[in-house]
């Protein structure tokens, strides 16, 4: 195994198999991460719009 550690624009790249594996698991576990808070968000958002419309659909007359 070549271990050849670089930096570059602060984020340590390498060849070395075992850290190469090891920074895709951190990226998909970020990515994971971002993904679920923006679910969070948009939940949040439905929900709003959702409550806001079924307030407005019994304050207007129909």
């Amino acid at each position: 195994i070549v271990q050849k550690h670089t930096k570059l624009d602060g984020v340590m790249t390498s060849t070395c198999i075992f850290c190469e594996s090891l920074r895709s698991i951190l990226y998909q576990l970020h990515a994971v991460r971002l993904g679920a808070s923006l679910m969070h968000d948009i939940n949040d958002y439905l929900s709003a719009v959702y409550v806001y419309g079924k307030t407005r659909s019994l304050l207007s007359p129909r």
